[in-house]
């Protein structure tokens, strides 16, 4: 069947139709090519925002290898490493790099002039995913006035590890003010990388 047939067929069934009828099949027709342009129109969008999308990580892709190629962003990296690595307790158990924070957190303390300072560890939040690092946390109490925990304060910003104040509390007493701060410090397990 060819089209000249087909078109014979379709103008003869349109002819018995009635005037309603014709109406009713233009309204259809009419509202089945609205329906074929709104999908269209749909297609058309999602496959731009594909492209649009499929470009930002090429762009993305081509600035993070450009940027990876780079000796100055190598070197970057490796300055930073080196900073997390000195900053860090580095020691091959955790037990070996708290004992070695508490010493030089005594140390820290004896020399900012806190008068009856005491040093613990406290419970430091989970650690993320990080093979091989970790939290740990611990309070430094004694006796508050300002010049020796501001003194305090300027020694552990100045420490060689990195003692970061999480959180200080100081309760007044009948006699004295005494003073609780939580210091968190990181520990890199040196055997990790290996």
């Amino acid at each position: 069947m060819n089209w000249r047939t087909l078109a014979a067929v379709l103008r003869q069934k349109l002819s018995a139709l009635s005037l309603r009828e014709r109406a009713g099949l233009a309204l259809f027709s009419a509202m089945l090519a609205v329906v074929a342009v709104f999908l269209s129109a749909d297609w058309s969008f999602t496959a731009r925002e594909r492209a649009n999308s499929a470009r930002a990580e090429r762009r993305q892709g081509e600035a993070a290898s450009a940027r990876q190629a780079s000796p100055a962003w190598r070197e970057e990296i490796a300055l930073a490493a080196g900073k997390v690595w000195e900053w860090s307790l580095v020691e091959t158990t955790e037990s070996i790099a708290r004992a070695r924070a508490m010493s030089d957190l005594e140390t820290l303390v004896m020399a900012a002039g806190i008068g009856e300072p005491t040093v613990d560890t406290a419970d430091a939040p989970e650690s993320g995913p990080a093979r091989g690092v970790r939290a740990m946390d611990f309070t430094i109490t004694g006796n508050f006035d300002w010049p020796s925990f501001l003194a305090l304060l300027e020694a552990l910003e100045n420490a060689a590890a990195s003692f970061a104040p999480v959180a200080v509390e100081v309760n007044a007493l009948e006699d004295a003010a005494r003073f609780t701060l939580t210091v968190r410090a990181a520990f890199l397990d040196e055997d990790a990388g290996a």
